[in-house]
């Protein structure tokens, strides 16, 4: 996997706000020793606009509300990281294998995830469906995608989502779904857009943000589930898990969660309680 370094360096100095009283970035040692003189390596792809993208303003710094909720987790632990970034499909291997630490790019939580890398999690996630405006096909919910060219980024659940509702299609004496996948997000928009693909499935965040910014597009529907969103951690990480979890739950105390999904145009009520998964 190709990958290029961003480094971005973090202040560990004590943090004034009452709010943030129980971080304590200057007891590393006394609260995670298994931590100190260890940079955490974060697995990225800067292309999940609203939760991590590249800062149009400086094109080296990412920016985006996954981005915001690790930077302030990082400084509360009191640990240094740096960002390697990467295609998606290919991240959580790059934590198993070692090379990462860390994936925190918008991440869905599932069982079969859950056996390759530990959650935490902190996020419900909704799905949104995006058309070439005016929905042209006129497709209004799952049912009405059957012998669409549907697509989404490969190596997510929204793939593994058309692909069942695929099998459904065909169940139900209708043609399937054609499904192409993509690496990068735009590559999609713009499959939309030039009409080979008729609607594509993402997170509702990155859906309600695309549409603001390509007016050819638009959101054919929306749906609030089950799923839930959290960083991803290498197995062999207990410690970092914790303090993670920590610091997770410290920020959505505080609201600095609720503030930083606010700032990026994501609904608050998406917030789920700290929870840490293993299976």
């Amino acid at each position: 996997m190709k990958s290029h370094l961003l480094s971005i360096g973090i202040s560990l100095a004590l943090m004034t706000s009452a709010a943030w009283a129980d971080c304590a970035p200057d007891k590393l040692a006394e609260k995670y020793p298994a931590l100190v003189g260890k940079t955490v390596n974060v697995g990225l792809t800067g292309a999940q606009a609203p939760y991590t993208y590249h800062d149009p303003k400086n094109m080296d710094h990412i920016i985006g509300a996954d981005a915001e909720l690790m930077t302030d987790a990082f400084a509360c632990i009191g640990v240094p990281w740096k960002i390697n970034m990467g295609a998606f499909a290919g991240l959580i291997t790059s934590v198993t294998e070692g090379r990462n630490d860390v994936m925190w790019d918008s991440l869905i939580y599932t069982p079969t995830r859950a056996k390759q890398v530990d959650f935490v999690l902190y996020e419900s996630a909704g799905t949104g469906f995006v058309v070439h405006k005016g929905n042209p096909k006129h497709i209004t919910s799952l049912d009405s995608v059957c012998g669409m060219n549907v697509g989404a980024m490969l190596g997510t659940v929204q793939a593994v989502a058309f692909q069942a509702q695929g099998k459904l299609c065909v169940k139900a004496g209708k043609p399937d779904v054609n499904l192409l996948t993509f690496n990068d997000e735009a590559q999609g928009d713009r499959e939309v857009v030039n009409g080979r693909i008729d609607v594509i499935m993402n997170d509702l965040g990155q859906a309600g943000l695309l549409v603001t910014q390509v007016p050819e597009l638009e959101l054919a529907f929306g749906l609030q589930n089950e799923l839930r969103v959290g960083a991803a951690v290498n197995k062999g990480e207990p410690v970092l898990l914790q303090a993670l979890a920590d610091a997770l739950k410290i920020e959505q105390d505080s609201g600095k969660e609720k503030a930083i999904l606010v700032k990026y145009g994501i609904d608050p009520t998406l917030i789920f309680p700290v929870e840490v998964k293993k299976e």
